[in-house]
């Protein structure tokens, strides 16, 4: 990426810059960034809001870092001119040697807020190449891997500006805790769903209006909110809390050119402290979805477990929106971000907050009708089957799991595979002969390839594989032999029978794809079942015609009774 050729150059030419100019200039300039970079970040939040927001609310919070860091540099810096005449002299070697140890450090501490600084402007989730979090599957702030610079100047300043304010510089409100994960904040920005989203709200646009907070189990929830929100929100040990806000369309920005309220999970941040450990470092959660009140008084709720998933309004004087957040019981929440504005929340103990379940039920409401639809489609296009048990000759194959599903076993990066491939919209699955390495790290959606492409008019029925063990050297011998002519289908109630399109084989670390609609797998040798060992999966992949149901798994002459619908 750009912006680490940039951090390199810029560290490597002040640690060289620094080193000529001898080591007392180089600690006293270090000197000045450390005070420098501390007042900044103790006074970005009050300038931000009282000053700068008045002059450009999209860009505020990037300029309010940025700006006092550059002045409060430029008086210190003067300040030392004035106050100091005269240089210490050591050797040339010590010279280039600890100033540009000093150099490099505070360089390190410069490029840092600078980093953070532009990570707070509205210049998109993709910064000259970096982008170390993204938006994942499930709508929360991932991890990017190799999205990370190459001197980490970020985490490394950001961590050290944090113990510096719990230390030496150290008051009751600590940056750890006043804004923790800074990192992350800073890429979490910038992410949106709807790129006309506003990033920023100014101070009396958003008003929280109440607070319900509760200990699970929370019963009284909705059947159909359940399926959504999981069920951990009826166990133990965990808290439930509701906070509505009233969003007002009179105290611009509101959003966007078109006045339309688009909020992305991202931007709405808890801030969480321990109850236990007053030490221990504050945390962000993310709500996991939120409710509108409609025009008709109702209130319809949104999940956010979904990348997509966002809460929209077009209310023209204002709207009523409550967040859920599902928190362990140990800790405690301290403060609320709503797009950068921070709103102070009481003690869960206080008696402000409402602790009626009966009331944040029907604050939280009933699922959208657009998520009831796609919970639906999602049951329709993922049904499960039953497979029964097997009859016949031994075939050395043993179907365990037969589903309605295109996913495959494990996504993996379009760009690390060996193997022609071609891929379609969404980076679905055409055609594929090939192997890809898997990683343990989060993907990169828009990188990420998950599933096989499938024509609306057929359907795809993934049946899982297993190698069935003979008893006897010969029933080994024959089973071994019946794969090169056997047959491998699927027959459904109205006689037809359909051949494989492709498999996935997930083995260690590797999945070995095939797949190729006009050139069906019509024998068994063309599967890799002989060669599955312990631990290794094989998914088979048929495509048939909708409106059906699958009755039957047949290899050769050994065949298993399974039972699918294939719906319309």
């Amino acid at each position: 990426m750009i912006l680490n050729f940039l951090i390199l150059a810029f560290v490597l030419f002040m640690a060289y810059w620094w080193g000529s100019q001898g080591v007392f200039s180089a600690v006293l300039h270090t000197a000045a960034v450390v005070v420098a970079g501390s007042l900044a970040f103790a006074t970005w939040e009050p300038l931000t809001y009282s000053l700068f927001m008045k002059v450009n609310v999209a860009n505020a919070w990037g300029i309010g870092l940025l700006l006092p860091f550059v002045i409060y540099l430029q008086i210190i810096r003067l300040s030392y001119d004035k106050l100091i005449k005269a240089n210490v002299y050591f050797s040339t070697m010590v010279n280039m040697v600890a100033g540009g140890v000093f150099g490099f450090f505070s360089s390190m501490l410069t490029a840092s807020i600078v980093v953070i600084g532009i990570g707070y402007m509205s210049l998109g989730p993709n910064i000259l190449g970096y982008q170390p979090f993204l938006l994942g599957p499930d709508g929360h702030v991932a991890q990017q891997a190799g999205g990370n610079l190459w001197i980490p100047v970020d985490t490394a300043a950001a961590n050290f500006f944090s113990k510096l304010s719990g230390g030496s510089f150290s008051n009751n409100t600590p940056l750890k805790n006043y804004m923790p994960d800074l990192v992350q904040q800073s890429g979490a920005f910038r992410m949106h769903v709807d790129g006309n989203a506003t990033l920023v709200a100014k101070p009396g646009s958003v008003v929280v209006t109440g607070i319900y907070s509760a200990k699970t189990p929370f019963s009284a929830t909705d059947n159909t909110l359940t399926q959504v929100i999981g069920n951990d929100i009826r166990k133990g040990n965990s808290q439930v809390l509701i906070v509505d806000t009233q969003w007002l369309f009179a105290k611009p920005p509101y959003n966007g050119v078109d006045s339309t309220l688009r909020v992305s999970p991202t931007q709405v941040q808890l801030i969480l402290a321990s109850k236990t450990d007053p030490l221990a470092p504050n945390k962000l959660y993310q709500p996991i979805g939120a409710s509108k009140l409609g025009e008709d008084g109702t209130r319809s709720f949104i999940p956010f477990k979904d990348a997509q998933n966002m809460i929209a309004g077009t209310n023209p004087k204002e709207d009523m929106i409550a967040f859920l957040f599902v928190f362990p019981d140990s800790l405690e929440p301290i403060d609320l971000f709503i797009r950068r504005l921070r709103m102070q929340l009481p003690a869960i103990a206080d008696s402000s907050v409402s602790k009626d379940q009966t009331l944040m039920a029907s604050i939280l409401g009933k699922l959208d009708e657009s998520q009831l639809t796609k919970i639906k489609t999602a049951v329709a296009n993922n049904a499960e089957g039953h497979v029964g048990g097997r009859q016949g000759i031994t075939s050395s194959s043993l179907a365990t799991e037969i589903a309605l599903s295109n996913k495959l076993p494990k996504g993996f990066s379009k760009n690390r595979h060996t193997g022609p491939m071609q891929l379609g919209k969404n980076n679905l699955i055409m055609t594929i002969n090939a192997e890809s390495t898997l990683s343990n790290d989060r993907l990169n959606e828009a990188n990420t390839v998950k599933a096989f492409y499938v024509p609306s008019h057929k359907a795809m029925v993934r049946v899982q594989v297993d190698r069935e063990a003979a008893q006897s050297l010969l029933g080994r011998s024959i089973a071994t032999a019946a794969m090169v002519t056997s047959q491998v289908t699927l027959i459904d109630n109205k006689g037809n029978r359909w051949f494989p399109s492709g498999y996935a084989l997930l083995t260690k670390g590797k999945l070995r794809m095939l797949k190729d609609p006009d050139h069906p797998l019509k024998v068994a040798k063309q599967l890799p079942i002989a060669d599955l060992r312990k631990g290794e999966k094989l998914y088979v992949y048929f495509e048939v015609d909708r409106d059906r149901q699958i009755i039957r798994y047949e290899l050769g002459h050994a065949h298993q009774e399974v039972r699918l619908t294939i719906p319309k």
